[in-house]
């Protein structure tokens, strides 16, 4: 296969849920990986009735490079971006993108000849919470920094803790906030460890060490009534009780080149998991007097996710398959049940974002597709250029604003809420 197609599912922590606990500042707008829940929701975005012929472009400014998401507060944007020599944390005005202020650290990467095309990183968005903000850099710096002016609290690197400090292509997965403490998996191939450090102050709350780190990002499900941070590894996907690090469960989950790039999705009881040249799968993960037990239900064809993360609308769980050079597909999760697929040949990657009973389809070409979500046969109801270059992270959704990050830009645009004529 195309060299550029694996090295992608090491440069994306994709993840999805369904119904999370929220898990970053509940008083931003966008405050982590995917929204306040983590499952693809712009709930703090107002859609407008009737999406419009054009969006009204805002302001544009030039950033360094990276595929890390934007946050954004009611006032405020933070970016985590690449420098000459390291990387950099921006603070810039929602209203027209103006600096407020940045600050940077000086960290080394070697970038793998297989990965040049997408850069040094980071790949990671950070968290906001109570007015602290968490980046977890491609070389596993984790910082966290005031987010009102950008002094260092503290700073934990763990690439000075494994003898290989980091995975094959650098770090991707985005700091987790549970139970007051940023959980993070650290290490390289085969030796890693899921940590939890005290938000505050940065010390060691616990730590499960174990195989190797996967280049996606853990999540806080609520799985038959219990609380537990869900994240994969290396090669397995694992259950974790969030208060002590304890493993609770492990469902073995190998993928060639180690990509565990997905979180899974929890919907309609089941944890949907997929991955490169994996169709998606649907478990059921029970408790059984003092213990779990996990039974494969179903699994779907063509439905290899690669290096989108799906997202749950209603009774429907959506996905972007790499399978036909890149399809969107709607499916049952209950049943894993395929009742739609889009046409093939849409390009290798799609963030996908829930508003409003509307699908927004961010594609790697730079385009924005709104498709009618509620309706048996889908239809694109607008078709966006939103940025000229490739379109790798996660947009964010604020307000009427449409923050879209292309390979050294930040572009806000504006959707106008209309009324049908």
């Amino acid at each position: 296969m195309p060299t550029h197609r694996f090295v992608t599912l090491a440069l994306l922590g994709l993840l999805s849920t369904a119904a999370a606990p929220v898990a970053g500042d509940e008083r931003s707008a966008l405050p982590q990986w995917r929204g306040p829940a983590r499952d693809g929701h712009a709930r703090a975005f107002e859609a407008p009735d009737v999406w419009p012929e054009k969006l009204e472009p805002v302001w544009r400014i030039e950033i360094g490079p990276g595929h890390s998401g934007p946050v954004v507060d009611g006032e405020r944007v933070y970016l985590h971006v690449r420098t000459a020599d390291g990387e950099a944390v921006e603070a810039r005005r929602l209203a027209e993108g103006a600096l407020v202020w940045r600050q940077g650290y000086r960290t080394g990467y070697p970038v793998k000849s297989e990965a040049a095309w997408h850069g040094a990183g980071p790949f990671s968005t950070p968290l906001l919470a109570d007015g602290v903000l968490y980046t977890f850099g491609i070389a596993e710096v984790l910082t966290a920094w005031r987010a009102s002016d950008g002094e260092t609290l503290w700073r934990r690197d763990f690439g000075e803790e494994f003898e290989e400090p980091w995975t094959y292509y650098g770090t991707s997965l985005s700091p987790l906030l549970s139970g007051g403490s940023v959980v993070v998996y650290a290490g390289g191939p085969g030796d890693g460890a899921l940590v939890a450090l005290d938000a505050a102050s940065g010390e060691e709350r616990w730590r499960l060490d174990g195989e190797g780190p996967p280049y996606g990002s853990p999540v806080v499900l609520d799985v038959d009534g219990t609380s537990q941070i869900v994240t994969f590894t290396q090669n397995r996907l694992i259950g974790v009780d969030p208060a002590s690090g304890r493993l609770l469960w492990a469902e073995p989950f190998e993928v060639a080149w180690d990509n565990t790039v997905q979180t899974p999705v929890l919907a309609a009881g089941r944890l949907v998991m997929a991955a490169w040249e994996t169709p998606a799968r649907g478990f059921e993960i029970a408790r059984r007097g003092d213990g779990w037990s996990v039974a494969a239900r179903w699994e779907a064809p063509r439905t290899a996710n690669a290096y989108s993360s799906p997202v749950v609308i209603g009774d429907r769980l959506w996905g972007y398959s790499h399978r036909d050079s890149g399809h969107l597909y709607r499916l049952d999760p209950a049943t894993g049940e395929v009742d739609w697929r889009g046409p093939g040949r849409q390009g290798e990657h799609a963030s996908l974002v829930a508003a409003a009973g509307r699908l927004l389809v961010f594609t790697e070409a730079g385009r924005l597709r709104v498709l009618d979500a509620t309706a048996a046969e889908p239809s694109v109801l607008a078709d966006y250029v939103v940025t000229t270059s490739a379109q790798w992270a996660h947009p964010a959704l604020a307000g009427d604003l449409v923050l879209v990050r292309g390979q050294e830009e930040l572009l806000a645009w504006r959707a106008p809420r209309t009324s049908p004529q």
